[in-house]
């Protein structure tokens, strides 16, 4: 089973009450800097089997953004508890991605 899943407005409540770490990814199919952060979350999707990773398309689920501050993509929110413990844009190193997630588990 794939810890990486679509959200949306509908699925937003049941995925951030999870009680695992989240990684929210929110992106643009006409985002490149998107698409080239899409190898990195597989990777940490496998290298963090405990931590969820979400991906919002902007285009679909507007209001979202909006709810969450986002700016720029791609930007990524790191929660735990239902809580934001991360936010940041922009295209980021896996190694600095990795240092971030580990700072919530």
């Amino acid at each position: 089973m794939s810890n990486i899943v679509n959200v949306d407005n509908k699925t937003i409540d049941e995925v951030t009450s999870s009680k695992l770490p989240l990684v929210l990814k929110f992106e643009s199919a006409s985002c490149a800097p998107c698409r080239q952060m899409k190898p990195v979350i597989d990777e940490l999707s496998n290298e963090f089997p405990n931590v969820q990773f979400g991906i919002i398309d902007i285009m679909k689920s507007p209001a979202l953004a909006g709810k969450y501050g986002v700016r720029g993509l791609p930007t990524f929110i790191i929660m735990k508890d239902n809580k934001i413990i991360d936010q940041f844009s922009g295209l980021l190193p896996i190694d600095q991605f990795k240092t971030r997630i580990n700072k919530v588990l």
